[in-house]
């Protein structure tokens, strides 16, 4: 647009111009983009804010990941040789998998004697589950493997590994 300068100030011929405001004020600014409350032209438009504080958009996004972050830990049992369990009851079983299940080696049981050391061998655990029923099945290492037990006789013997088994969801 333009002014005219009223006669007094100068002769009467002058004029200020200026561009229009839309092409002084380039942007692709939004609402959502400035902080609620602040304004801000934009191609030539007020634009009032409607985003929220830094602040309160990190603290957002922490809480939230903060509240995804937080998984149940759940003793399901100590188990010597296998075991299974029935997780029916635990929300969202469907969709368990054997990464939900941990089981932690607490112990050994041997049969009988004087043993002077005890060697574990192939002291891997198996986790079954099957989401269609629900059903987690624990085997110990001494299925299908064997446990060594050196004595004064250095003899074998029947033992068990013994674990607690846990559902993490």
């Amino acid at each position: 647009g333009s002014y005219t300068i009223p006669e007094g100030y100068h002769n009467g011929s002058g004029k200020v111009t200026a561009a229009s405001l839309a092409t002084q004020t380039p942007g692709t600014a939004t609402a959502g983009d400035i902080t609620n409350g602040k304004t801000a032209w934009v191609n030539g438009n007020k634009v009032t804010g409607t985003a929220r504080t830094y602040n309160e958009g990190y603290n957002d996004g922490y809480n939230a990941g903060v509240a995804q972050a937080k998984v149940k830990r759940v003793y399901l049992g100590t188990c010597s040789n296998s075991a299974t369990y029935n997780l029916t009851g635990y929300e969202g079983w469907q969709n368990f998998t054997n990464d939900n299940f941990s089981t932690v080696t607490v112990g050994i049981n041997v049969a009988a004697g004087p043993w002077d050391t005890i060697t574990l061998y192939n002291q891997s655990y198996s986790l079954s589950y099957n989401q269609s029923n629900g059903i987690l099945t624990v085997r110990s290492p001494r299925v299908g493997r064997e446990i060594s037990v050196a004595n004064d006789g250095n003899r074998r013997s029947q033992s068990d590994a013994v674990m607690q088994v846990y559902l993490y969801y």
